[in-house]
């Protein structure tokens, strides 16, 4: 039973990992003993983020666009040569854009869903070639309880992130027969820099707590739970699904 969550001696990728939530998976997994590679638009970032994460387990960070396809080729080579494999997959690059529809350019459109919606796809399918060939696999991606419900100025990331559900939901059927998991995990309000600007307004702060059943945000740990479940062989038989950690807010 003690095994049936375990990540030990796994290899694991965590896109957009030097910082946010990305850096609280990364952390979660390498101090659990899997093996983790993260990457970043940032390269300096990137550096940061593995100093830091190297007293919690073993290591590498690279720079990387997942929204331009040779980079993710790219790093793919580089985990397949230095590292032989990939276990896990946490497609976690995001962005997102606060802007009246009227006013967003499509360049602002495209940035959104380049990074959330391509940048999951191009990973999806390249590392999951590795992980066809090997016959066992876990992708996990990152929706949002904005892929559910409507969020004003962010028609781009709440499309990208319904989108990403969907995206979970028929990869997960093309690849059952090859025994690779996928999943989504779908934060709600928790505390993170990409929303401190949010929380800074008292009046739509307190709007979004009284959303919530438990009255406040959640914090960036409390993801860890559901991140492992399916991450470890206990989501074995678990595929196409998005959990919720939202504080009971899609219950309103």
């Amino acid at each position: 039973m003690d095994d049936l969550f375990s990540v030990a001696g796994k290899t694991a990728l965590v896109t957009g990992g030097a910082r946010g939530l990305g850096f609280t998976y990364a952390k979660a997994l390498a101090s659990r003993g899997a093996k983790v590679i993260i990457c970043d638009l940032d390269e300096h970032a990137v550096a940061a983020a593995v100093a830091e994460l190297t007293s919690y387990g073993e290591i590498k960070g690279y720079k990387a666009n997942v929204a331009i396809e040779q980079e993710v080729i790219a790093l793919v080579d580089k985990v397949s040569n230095e590292l032989g494999q990939l276990d896990i997959l946490i497609n976690n690059a995001g962005v997102v854009q606060r802007v009246t529809t009227e006013d967003m350019t499509l360049q602002e459109w495209n940035r959104v869903m380049d990074v959330n919606l391509t940048g999951t796809f191009l990973c999806c399918k390249h590392f999951g070639v590795m992980m066809k060939r090997k016959g066992k696999g876990k992708i996990i991606n990152v929706s949002s309880i904005a892929g559910r419900m409507g969020l004003d100025l962010r028609l781009a990331y709440c499309t990208s992130k319904a989108a990403i559900e969907h995206l979970t939901r028929t990869l997960a059927a093309e690849w059952g027969p090859d025994h690779v998991n996928i999943n989504a995990i779908g934060p709600g309000y928790i505390k993170t820099a990409m929303n401190e600007d949010t929380r800074a307004d008292p009046v739509r702060y307190q709007k979004m707590l009284n959303q919530l059943p438990w009255g406040r945000f959640g914090e960036p740990e409390e993801l860890v739970g559901v991140l492992l479940f399916l991450a470890s062989p206990a989501s074995d038989y678990v595929t196409g699904q998005t959990i919720f950690v939202d504080g009971g807010l899609l219950t309103q």
